[in-house]
């Protein structure tokens, strides 16, 4: 059943110690850390982040670590351009890069968020504990309802009106620029990820290698 596209006040969301942790082997390592002692676990591009606010810029020839404004660990990174990365992570931390440096992004108390995606600076989703999600438009984040209460870990924007998330047992949620929908999915193993090379081509990834495609018309394994 769908679900409007409505956006509630974030102040109505799940509090800041709300906690529904991904499974242990959810996690992505980066290939080239810092040092040996920063848990860096997540990537775009030339950013990374985790655990306890870690946040580590690549400029070609090596990492270094970068002032976090924050040290709660971060679960998600990604951007629209070098001056336009967000990062999300426990008890609902949102922090911005605008280029120059990271601070942390003013919102009301959220729930732990895992990732976070877009099409642009206008149109960036983050997701997370208890089915939330939450669109920043340019201006501010508002919440919108997905149709489940299953911690989603992954979320894919493919383009402003296709928008994929997945997460816990299996849940695989869609939207088409107007609202979220629960869609059928092959498998109630968890799914920590997801991405794509355009709306006819998308990808999760979940728990004991489990691989799967949306081809336009359904989910399947490869």
């Amino acid at each position: 059943m769908k679900t409007t596209i409505a956006a509630i006040a974030l102040s109505t969301m799940i509090g800041c110690g709300s906690l529904q942790e991904p499974p242990q082997n959810a996690t992505t390592l980066v290939s080239e850390p810092v040092t040996p002692s920063t848990a860096l676990q997540h990537r775009w591009e030339d950013w990374a982040v985790g655990s306890g606010g870690a946040i580590a810029h690549f400029d070609g020839a090596q990492w270094s670590s970068v002032k976090s404004p924050t040290n709660q660990t971060l679960r998600g990174v990604w951007g629209s351009s070098s001056a336009d990365v967000w990062a999300v992570g426990h008890r609902g931390t949102i922090v911005h890069f605008d280029g120059n440096a990271w601070q942390v992004f003013d919102k009301p108390c959220l729930g732990d968020l895992h990732a976070v995606s877009g099409t642009a600076p206008d149109d960036v989703w983050a997701v997370g504990a208890h089915g939330t999600a939450a669109h920043f438009d340019g201006t501010s984040w508002n919440r919108v309802d997905t149709g489940t209460e299953s911690g989603l870990f992954g979320v894919y924007a493919a383009s402003p009106t296709d928008v994929w998330a997945v997460g816990l047992r299996g849940t695989i949620v869609r939207f088409d620029g107007e609202s979220w929908e629960v869609q059928p999915a092959p498998t109630e193993q968890h799914l920590f990820a997801t991405w794509g090379t355009s709306t006819k081509d998308v990808w999760a990834r979940g728990e004991y290698g489990e691989v799967l495609r949306f081809d336009g018309k359904r989910w399947a394994r490869p």
